[in-house]
């Protein structure tokens, strides 16, 4: 190898802007060390379904006639299947995600096996229990060459434990340059992340847990009202019927780019809801959060430091929760940026470790270029 020019990121676009998230994390972790070319493996089931070598056949009958639809090859601009016998990528990147053992990412993982390309996990997740032996050998054998392995949560640190996996939290908790970290002394304003039960797949919550969020909602509206300002952040545009549906006269912040959610979380002193990597971008910002747990990943948000909601609780122990942590609010957040910090710089000098040995200069080209980088992340430069 000769220089880390070209790194693959395994990530979504146009999906789940939590992984977007992770990804902005990820980034500025990196460009802290290196100069690249980011490209990503974009997992957005929309463009990751089953298809032929270059279209979809697809069907239907019309009267007598049967008509062929052809959906045209993959024009996404990220890493494409064509690519897998040309080796341009220097190092792959799985970070954050559940998903880094999926089928979607089935492409990504016969490119680096095939090419032997060097690899490194950055505070990938578990989204269900699972074994290393469940795993393909092919995915199994990418693991095992990985220069470094960093997990988020202890499930995942448990399933594989023999390979020696560092335990920190996700990256996502990376995502916010130093000019969008907020300076809090009291609770003046909360943003409620609002999710729905009949989202896409993958984007929704229980019923049981959409009931338990919609009586907290209530209640803290009803509580708080002429006392905080409160919005609501929807991240995926199926929830916006739904929150207008119950909220008609309420304001919520959305999207379609994720990077205008630095802006979005950045109005509130702070949060609660079932968004992990909502949970994860706002503490980027040292703003303290509370998490509705609804399933197993809500272990990420432990390394965000946030108070935790089971929806079988009772409304009164959670508002009991909400209640002191906007009392303590002020120790939430200096203690957070403490812990962000930290954590920067623990992923940075085991990154930096890892990448040292690809380079062939010895550290040159690791750590020369990237001051500029560090003070970006570290200092900013005005919002």
């Amino acid at each position: 190898m000769k220089r880390i020019r070209n790194v693959l990121f395994s990530t979504t676009r146009q999906w789940n802007p939590g992984d977007e998230f992770i990804l902005m994390g990820v980034l500025n972790l990196m460009r802290s060390l290196i100069d690249f070319n980011p490209i990503i493996f974009n997992r957005n089931p929309e463009i990751q379904r089953k298809r032929s070598k270059s279209c979809f056949n697809l069907s239907f009958d019309l009267g007598r006639c049967r008509v062929k639809l052809l959906k045209p090859g993959f024009y996404d601009n990220s890493f494409k299947e064509k690519f897998l016998d040309e080796p341009f990528i220097n190092l792959a990147v799985f970070a954050g995600t559940p998903e880094w053992a999926s089928m979607k990412l089935k492409g990504m993982y016969e490119y680096v096996h095939r090419n032997r390309i060097p690899c490194v996990y950055l505070g990938i997740g578990a989204g269900d229990l699972f074994d290393f032996s469940d795993l393909s050998v092919m995915y199994r054998r990418v693991l095992e060459r990985a220069k470094l392995i960093i997990v988020r949560d202890n499930v995942c640190r448990r399933m594989l434990g023999h390979l020696k996996p560092v335990l920190l939290p996700c990256p996502s908790l990376l995502a916010a340059p130093k000019e969008y970290e907020r300076d809090i002394g009291k609770v003046m304003s909360i943003g409620l992340v609002f999710s729905s039960s009949t989202s896409a797949k993958f984007n929704r919550i229980s019923k049981e847990t959409y009931l338990f969020q919609m009586n907290l909602y209530r209640r803290l509206l009803e509580a708080y009202a002429g006392r905080l300002h409160i919005e609501f952040i929807c991240h995926y545009i199926d929830e916006l019927p739904a929150f207008y549906r119950e909220f008609p006269s309420l304001k919520c912040n959305y999207s379609y780019d994720s990077r205008d959610y630095l802006d979005i979380y950045n109005k509130f002193d702070m949060v609660i809801g079932a968004r992990v990597h909502g949970i994860g971008l706002a503490a980027s910002m040292g703003i303290p959060g509370i998490h509705i747990d609804h399933d197993i990943r809500g272990d990420t948000c432990n390394g965000f430091q946030a108070a935790r909601l089971k929806p079988g609780c009772s409304l009164d122990e959670a508002m009991g929760v909400c209640a002191e942590r906007i009392a303590a609010a002020a120790s939430l957040h200096a203690n957070l940026l403490e812990h962000k910090n930290k954590v920067f710089l623990d992923y940075e000098s085991l990154l930096r470790k890892a990448l040292i040995g690809m380079v062939p200069d010895g550290t040159e080209g690791v750590t020369s270029g990237a001051e500029n980088a560090y003070n970006r992340v570290h200092h900013g430069s005005g919002k």
